[in-house]
């Protein structure tokens, strides 16, 4: 648009260089569109380009936003900015000095154990980007056929690419260029982009080493990862940060160590030898000041007075020096400038104001700050503001503070000469200056939120925490400090080691001495649960607390929310869950600093296996938290979860991702007035655990805090045996699915060698069905005998009511279990069966049927012809001859060849559990012969039958349909699967049954298969 057009031209990015972050290369930075570090800059005239290839547009958004030029004109707060002044170069300021230390007791964190270093590959994937950068800094298309690159870790699929590749041109023979990339959450795809937060390179592993280094830890810290892996290489912990990494970034990695380590350290900041490197020390020094870290530059030329230009501490150490040799000269020249520092006695005003403790007071904000928040310790966290109370930070709503600020803003007076006169006005008397004013408070004060609620518990004598110096917990019972201890919850249990069990123990009576410890080891990990999972993986579970009232689930729930102070539990359902997965996800976000999810209450609509979130939540896999009104934050959850149930939790499926991850437990006793004394199930109820909160506090939850440690060190040490929920969570399946008792009565269960077929599964379950009453039949009109099926107690938990819906069922329930195809004994079709189950003891079923599993079936070369009988020699639907089946004389005894062979001999592959051998089987295939007719040609229609023949008659009329149906059979015989199946179907079950016992096992089976396929 043509406004637009003209607004944007008046956009000169040399007025926002001070936003930038200076690259190596002179009059390059780092491009806040891509992060790359080829942004250049042309200091007269203004021009920029970014050699990734981003829009000018793309680097105007991200430097200044349109909407926010908006929003200033609309407020009328928009200045236009000032001429554009070139950039002029700067030269390195005087050596930073550092806080009064003792150099005696100053160490250099060194690395323990093996160190493994990232290497040159070849690249699977190069962008594009990436191929023009080196392309014009000089390398040739036969040179950038040499590329490689090597990946730098940040955690969390984030990680940092330096590509690079030989070129003549240059004089070092290569050149060089960087990108980022992370994995989209969404799509589980690569993004070359950055986003969010990254922390800094070797973050973690600095962390372990100030937490293990005596006196005071110096850090060492470099610009670039290839410095950092060369120091690691000599043993020395070091960390640097990405190219395109904020002040705000690296102010929030360097609190995040200092707040876990708990220690003050050292930064020792490695400058590169050239002006963009004592501009960047220049840049992480006031980070530091704002972080409360001390810092010191080191001068590489003091080092190494040889040193080329843009050199840095990989060439150093590239040179020949050696780790020691360099500890021993940066320690030298740390000493040098604290004692420069110590000597100095002319220092001007200004600077002993900045080195002092004393916040400043010259600006209204300031002021306002010292007035309101001097008096003690604040800090701010998720935007709410806590201050200490003694032994907690107490928070304090904004509609609290609020009136505080308007009140000092109506009466901060200014003088104001008017003329000859001077006259007191308010001009901070503005609600604007009310919400400025409250705005900085948090920003001077604000913390990260993770850091609020640590491990532990905050009692009243202190805060109890747990050390795992010797490898095993041990509780230590500290002092409370408000720079250390983050607790927002007031502590209500004193910690008693030696506190009396007696009544603690009363209410553990609702459980058996097995789930007892279940339970108490769960809630001892609570106490450290990130620590746990480093020892112990997923040793800890989501427990479900399965049972009816009065069975003091509640009332351990009590204790338990009374011993975190009410605020370190929370309460979120199986329904917050299920709702997180749809989108929801406000409802999750009092996780963040939750150490006990324990919901009360809990839907039973929400089926577990289909709630992704509870997964997550069970493993402390990434989670998002997300208020209104506010971008999500990510976050690892470290809080064990339970779930009170007083019916049976939906659970339709055998997911082991989420089996893994569950346990029930069965409170099965009553807490009664007048319990039976010959009824172990009932127990004494005290009114006093539910409504008496001192006793509980006082009498209760001291002792169970000790059986929470005792559980915590037993879960270290022999882990936890949920052995006795495996019985209780079947019975919920079973209450769920009637397929998982049919499981249970049948036997059906995983088997390595196990393979079952559709109509294998059909047999057992139709026999099932009729016991329990699910099935049974009535003679319709027409003299045939319908099936009457009876629904399920539950609506969700459908029956089986055909045989092609038995493999899809069944597969849901054996995840595990392999889908194949079989060849049928016909050879023209293929049928479909589970591999890796087996009907346990149960007998192979009559069909008979044990085929050699193939995932590609396809028949073996012809072999010499299998048994035959003498008639029919030209059939080939089933390889054998129905002539035989003819009546003979006139007692109907039938001249049939009967195979006396058994099953194992005529299957050799397959033993007496229905188990197929590793080996493979050979089927005889015969020559081609055409195909049988169709069912739909023959006239029958193909379902499952429905009507099925099973009335009683007399042996005489048995015996004579069974004649005439054998003779009804070879006529047919070779018409097709239909027709033989249309003359079975008019037979009775005696009548089928009789025809069985005449018939050889293959005649058995394809009269078997004609009726499951085409009835």
């Amino acid at each position: 648009m043509p406004g637009e057009i003209a607004d944007n031209a008046s956009f000169d990015i040399r007025n926002f260089i001070d936003q930038l972050e200076p690259a190596k290369e002179k009059n390059k930075y780092i491009c806040p569109a891509c992060g790359g570090h080829n942004l250049s800059i042309n200091p007269s005239n203004g021009k920029y380009t970014c050699y990734n290839e981003c829009l000018h547009r793309d680097i105007r958004e991200a430097i200044k936003p349109w909407s926010e030029v908006l929003e200033e004109r609309k407020l009328g707060a928009y200045t236009p900015p000032p001429p554009a002044k070139p950039i002029k170069a700067k030269k390195p300021a005087a050596l930073p000095k550092v806080l009064n230390l003792d150099p005696s007791q100053l160490r250099i964190c060194r690395l323990n154990g093996e160190i493994t270093t990232p290497q040159p590959v070849t690249p699977d994937f190069i962008p594009k980007s990436v191929t023009d950068k080196l392309g014009d800094d000089g390398a040739t298309p036969e040179e950038l056929q040499q590329i490689t690159v090597i990946e730098y870790d940040y955690g969390d699929e984030r990680k940092a690419h330096r590509f690079s590749c030989p070129c003549a041109a240059k004089d070092k023979g290569t050149v060089k260029t960087f990108s980022v990339s992370t994995i989209d959450k969404t799509t589980n795809k690569i993004k070359w982009s950055k986003n969010g937060k990254w922390p800094a390179y070797k973050q973690d592993e600095a962390i372990a080493i100030i937490k293990a280094t005596d006196g005071i830890p110096v850090l060492l810290a470099h610009e670039g990862e290839k410095c950092v892996e060369a120091s690691r290489i000599e043993t020395l912990a070091s960390i640097t940060w990405v190219g395109s990494s904020s002040d705000g970034e690296i102010l929030h990695s360097l609190s995040q160590i200092k707040n876990l380590t708990c220690k003050d350290f050292l930064l020792a900041y490695c400058v590169d030898h050239d002006e963009t490197g004592w501009k960047k020390a220049r840049r992480i020094e006031d980070i530091c000041s704002k972080a409360g870290v001390n810092f010191v530059a080191i001068d590489l030329l003091k080092i190494k007075p040889d040193l080329q230009d843009k050199g840095d501490i990989a060439d150093i150490l590239a040179s020949g020096m050696t780790g020691d040799e360099l500890i021993e000269l940066l320690l030298k020249q740390i000493a040098e400038i604290t004692a420069s520092r110590a000597a100095a006695v002319d220092l001007d005003a200004t600077e002993s104001e900045i080195g002092s403790d004393s916040e400043p007071d010259s600006t209204f904000l300031q002021k306002g700050f010292n007035f309101l928040y001097g008096d003690k310790k604040w800090i701010c966290a998720d935007g709410k503001l806590y201050y200490w109370d003694g032994t907690h930070y107490k928070h304090s709503p904004d509609a609290v503070e609020r009136p505080r600020i308007t009140s000092y803003c109506n009466t901060f007076p200014v003088v104001k000469k008017t003329g000859t006169k001077y006259v007191i006005t308010y001009p901070y008397a503005k609600p604007s200056k009310v919400k400025e004013l409250l705005e900085w408070v948090k920003l001077r004060v604000e913390i990260d939120p993770q850091l609020l609620n640590p491990p532990g518990v905050n009692c009243t004598n202190g805060v109890l925490s747990v050390s795992w110096a010797i490898g095993q917990p041990m509780p230590v019972l500290e002092k409370h400090n408000q720079d250390k201890h983050f607790f927002t919850y007031e502590p209500l249990v004193k910690y008693d080691p030696l506190a009396d069990p007696q009544h603690c123990d009363r209410l553990l009576q609702c459980l058996d001495s097995p789930q007892q410890q279940i339970l108490l080891r769960n809630l001892g990990a609570s106490l450290d649960l990130a620590e746990v999972r480093k020892r112990r993986g997923r040793e800890t579970k989501l427990l479900l607390a399965c049972g009816l009232g009065a069975n003091g689930k509640d009332s351990i729930r009590q204790v338990v929310s009374i011993i975190y102070g009410h605020q370190g539990m929370t309460s979120c359902s199986l329904a917050d869950f299920a709702a997180y997965d749809e989108g929801r996800k406000f409802a999750l976000a009092p996780l963040v600093n939750s150490r006990v999810n324990w919901a009360s209450e809990n839907p039973q609509t929400a089926r577990l296996d289909k709630i992704q979130s509870l997964k997550l939540f069970a493993t402390g896999n990434v989670l998002h938290s997300e208020r209104k009104g506010k971008d999500h934050i990510e976050f690892n959850p470290n809080a064990i979860g339970i779930f009170n149930l007083n019916d049976t939790p939906s659970m339709h499926g055998t997911i082991q991702a989420i089996l893994d991850r569950i346990a029930a437990l069965i409170f099965d006793k009553t807490f009664k007035s007048h319990p039976d004394p010959n009824n172990p199930k009932e127990l004494l109820a005290d009114p006093r655990f539910a409504y008496d909160l001192d006793f509980v506090r006082e009498c209760v939850a001291p002792a169970f805090l000790n059986k929470m440690i005792a559980g915590l060190q037993a879960l270290i040490a022999e882990g936890i045996d949920y052995s006795c929920t495996q019985q209780a969570l079947e019975e919920i399946q079973a209450e769920n699915s009637h397929l998982f008792q049919f499981c249970k009565d049948t036997g059906l269960g995983y088997k390595a060698n196990g393979i079952v077929t559709a109509f294998d599964i059909w047999q057992h379950l139709e026999n099932w069905y009729i016991d329990n009453g699910t099935l049974s039949f009535e003679e319709s009109s027409n003299g045939k005998v319908k099936a009457i099926w009876q629904e399920q107690s539950k609506p969700s938990d459908k029956t089986v009511k055909a045989i092609n819906q038995v493999i899809a069922r069944f597969k849901t329930l054996f995840p595990k279990a392999k889908l194949v195809t079989v060849p049928h004994p016909s050879g023209k079709r293929k049928l479909q069966a589970l591999q890796g189950i087996s009907f346990g003891n149960v007998p192979m079923s009559t069909t008979g049927i044990a085929i050699a599993i193939s995932e590609n079936s396809t028949a073996d070369p012809p072999q010499s012809p299998h048994h035959e009988s003498q008639i029919n020699q030209d059939l080939h639907t089933t390889h054998t001859s129905y002539e035989e089946l003819k009546p003979e004389n006139q007692n109907h005894q039938q001249d049939i060849n009967f195979n006396s062979e058994s099953k194992s001999d005529i299957h050799p592959n397959v033993n007496s559990k229905n188990e197929v051998d590793p080996a493979k089987q050979v089927w005889v295939v015969c020559d081609d012969a055409a195909s049988s007719t169709t069912a739909t040609a023959g006239g029958v229609e193909t379902a499952v039958a429905t009507d099925v023949i099973a009335m009683q008659n007399s042996l005489l009329t048995i015996e004579a349909e069974i004649s005439q149906a054998i003779d009804d059979l070879a006529r047919v015989w070779q018409s097709g699967d239909a027709a033989v199946a249309a003359v079975l179907k008019l037979c009775q079950q005696e009548v089928i049954e009789g025809i069985f016992r005449q018939c050889t096992t293959e005649q058995v089976d394809y009269m078997k298969y004609c009726l499951q396929f085409n009835v």
